[in-house]
């Protein structure tokens, strides 16, 4: 029937206390809508975590806690902490490194026989509150105070108090947390719990009741209609802290990249490139004698004098043989005469903006770039300015007659001069 009426109610998290349940009976609860489910091929509509006792007696009448999450939810779940039979706390982790912490806890009444559980219990609490504090999680805390909202109508005990029972535990914990997280400002803090939900009530606009308690008759559907707002605004703040943190890091890192194009352009080409750098580390040389002995030498200056040592007597006496060409070799090497003059003057004609943009647009997308690592649909986005400067740098090439060593070393493109090379070959 429960589980049933949480389905009809679109309940999203659901945390059921006094549910005097032992380690071996919390498995046969909602047995049998999970084994419907499973019969049924789909996946049970919620997934349910148990904080029980080993053994039900007097004193842990009482105890045991039940936290339902849709399974939607549920999937986002990493871990699981419990105290046993009044406390549950479980962390959903979701992208952006967003993690939410939810917190239940039945704390028993402490005129009860098993009020010696009470001390640890708020321990316990106050080290998953403190943890969620320090790791900035979301926490959403759930429970029973064991506490009515008017404790001058309390049957029990007959010494009255002139404020909430619950308030004052909340109370309590609230300053133990502050006074942790800012000793020298311990007085600081305000003087109820009741203060900083009204705070946020007037801020958000939200009326919610701080301590719903069954003396209330607080309507159901009103107060769940309540938390789904609250929920609202908590999804509406973190999402839109996440769009500041980004908008943050973009402007941050454009900001570093418009610096290093003033100060280290070639730092940032690399890094818009992906480029490695990679370099030669020599500290140590190890070097065998020859009377089988090794010698290894961590000193700089000493391997800094070996290394030069070592490349002059490698590139020392290399002699080059002086045989004589073959026949076949003399014959390629002498004038050809078949060859016109004229042949190669379209080669050092001038090179103009309609010709660069034509043979840009006979590039072929998506293909692996050469050393440079800059593709073809980088010069297919070339503006106006762009266009001009290999114009320039083109006709500078013929007129000086002299070819970057980048091209050489197939790290730059030469296509404008290959292409003219191609079709003056292909008129011959």
């Amino acid at each position: 029937m429960w589980w049933e009426f949480c389905e009809k109610k679109t309940l999203d998290i659901v945390l059921l206390t006094e549910t005097k349940t032992t380690k071996d009976s919390e498995k046969n609860i909602f047995i049998d809508q999970v084994l419907l489910a499973k019969k049924k091929s789909q996946d049970p509509v919620y997934k349910t975590w148990w904080s029980s006792v080993l053994e039900a007696n007097n004193n842990n009448m009482g105890s045991g806690l039940g936290l339902m999450i849709k399974t939607q939810l549920a999937q986002h779940v990493y871990k699981v902490n419990t105290f046993p039979g009044h406390g549950i706390s479980i962390l959903l982790s979701f992208k952006r490194k967003i993690v939410f912490q939810i917190v239940g806890i039945y704390i028993p009444n402490q005129y009860s026989n098993n009020n010696n559980i009470i001390a640890p219990l708020r321990t316990w609490l106050h080290n998953q509150i403190s943890q969620a504090l320090s790791n900035n999680w979301i926490s959403i805390l759930l429970g029973d105070w064991n506490a009515v909202s008017n404790p001058k109508i309390d049957r029990f005990p007959e010494r009255k108090q002139t404020s909430p029972e619950g308030t004052n535990k909340l109370y309590k914990l609230e300053r133990k947390l502050k006074d942790n997280k800012n000793p020298n400002n311990s007085n600081q803090s305000l003087s109820s719990i009741s203060k900083i939900i009204s705070k946020l009530t007037i801020t958000h606009n939200v009326n919610i009741d701080p301590y719903p308690s069954n003396d209330n008759e607080l309507d159901q559907e009103r107060w769940i209609e309540n938390i789904k707002q609250w929920w609202t605004i908590t999804r509406k703040i973190v999402k839109r802290d996440l769009i500041r943190e980004k908008q943050r890091e973009i402007k941050q890192k454009i900001e570093v990249r418009q610096t290093m194009l003033n100060t280290k352009p070639k730092s940032m080409i690399d890094r818009v490139l992906n480029r490695e750098s990679r370099q030669i580390v020599l500290n140590r040389i190890i070097q065998n004698q020859n009377d089988n002995t090794v010698t290894i030498i961590t000193d700089p200056e000493q391997i800094k004098s070996c290394v030069q040592e070592h490349l002059y007597q490698w590139t020392e006496g290399t002699e080059i043989a002086n045989t004589t060409l073959n026949q076949r070799w003399t014959q390629q090497y002498k004038p050809k005469t078949e060859i016109k003059d004229n042949t190669y003057n379209s080669l050092i004609a001038t090179i103009y903006e309609d010709e660069v943009i034509k043979i840009i647009k006979l590039m072929s997308n998506n293909k692996a770039p050469g050393p440079s690592l800059i593709p073809y649909e980088v010069f297919k986005h070339l503006e106006e300015n762009g266009i001009k400067l290999l114009c320039l740098l083109y006709n500078k090439i013929t007129e000086v007659g002299v070819v970057p060593k980048d091209w050489i070393n197939s790290n730059g493109y030469n296509m404008e001069l290959k292409w003219r090379m191609d079709m003056t070959l292909q008129e011959q």
